[in-house]
């Protein structure tokens, strides 16, 4: 009787033991689906903010130098301007 009681506990430990491995297998699996899909996501998301801040500052640069191109056209505007009126005042 001891001996049947003895291979009937290895045989439930060994079925235990599988058990307890497959599903800590399933466990370690999910969880390293889960990370790299994180990873993934958190990459993604990285690379469109960097997108868009570049995005954003290629806009803001465009838009200084036209604004500094409006302003070098309104000077030499200007000095035209100041040009035109010391002449007509001499002459």
């Amino acid at each position: 009787m001891s001996s049947i009681c003895k291979r009937e506990f290895a045989n439930l430990k060994k079925e235990f033991d599988e058990r307890l491995t497959n599903q800590y297998n399933e466990f370690i699996e999910k969880s390293d689906k889960q990370y790299n899909e994180f990873i993934e996501k958190s990459n993604n998301q990285y690379n469109e903010f960097i997108e868009k801040s570049d995005n954003q500052y290629k806009k803001f640069i465009q838009d200084l130098d036209n604004m500094q191109n409006t302003i070098d056209k309104l000077v030499l505007e200007f000095k035209e301007l100041e040009n035109n009126d010391s002449l007509s005042s001499k002459g």
